[in-house]
């Protein structure tokens, strides 16, 4: 099959494991999809690899050797979502942004911040509900 254009999009399940703001995808991950978009793509397809997370992108390095070499998942901020005009909003924003990474794993408050982390592209309405 060739393909001119592949998306593969990536859930931000493993924002659940750490407090990074951004996070260098292992190879162990990584090589099921390489296997996979090899056996589906031709040298030289272009890749359009995307975050399913609203919150997260996706940063990913093309390889010579492997579809994708690298890949790096990168937290949007918070206050990215409103404008500094709207001061309640960016204040509270601005102050989630701040306690990113700070709670430990697994805490109550910590919690809060995997749910927003799972919030998909096609749910800013609920990030707006939650946050605005």
């Amino acid at each position: 099959m060739d393909l001119k254009i592949l998306i593969l999009l990536l859930v931000q399940k493993l924002a659940k494991y750490t407090n990074a703001k951004a996070i260098e995808i292992g190879q162990n991950i990584l090589s099921p999809y390489n296997n996979a978009i090899s056996s589906l793509t031709t040298t030289g397809t272009t890749l359009n690899i995307n975050s399913a997370g609203l919150t997260w992108l996706a940063q990913p390095v093309q390889g010579a050797t492997k579809p994708i070499e690298t890949l790096y998942m990168v937290k949007i901020p918070y206050t990215f979502f409103t404008s500094a005009k709207d001061e309640n909003s960016y204040n509270f924003l601005d102050g989630l942004e701040q306690r990113y990474g700070v709670e430990p794993l697994g805490s109550r408050e910590r919690l809060i911040f995997d749910k927003l982390n799972g919030i998909g592209k096609g749910e800013t309405h609920i990030f707006y509900t939650s946050c605005g």
